[in-house]
């Protein structure tokens, strides 16, 4: 199953996904939009850790907010939670 979908919240003008899933679980994930996000490199291994994932809210969030954390990621215009409801269309 092919997903696309755009979110947009109060703090951001774009999130766009792109999923390809199967049994639930993320194959292919591609995430653009109107952001900024430093390390620059950090988009790519945010899409990379979430293959192979459930596609359920707790799940998608607490991997977000966990990598985050860990990378010491800076972003302007993208949350974890924002990319969490983009991601399994919560609130769209």
């Amino acid at each position: 199953m092919k997903i696309s979908r755009d979110y947009r919240s109060e703090k951001t003008k774009l999130i766009r996904v792109t999923i390809e899933a199967e049994n639930n679980k993320i194959k292919y994930i591609e995430i653009h939009g109107d952001f900024f996000i430093y390390p620059e490199d950090s988009l790519k291994e945010i899409e990379n850790s979430l293959k192979g994932l459930t596609l359920e809210e707790n799940v998608v969030r607490q991997r977000l907010k966990a990598l985050f954390d860990k990378m010491n990621i800076v972003a302007i215009g993208l949350s974890p939670e924002d990319l969490t409801k983009a991601i399994v269309g919560a609130d769209s």
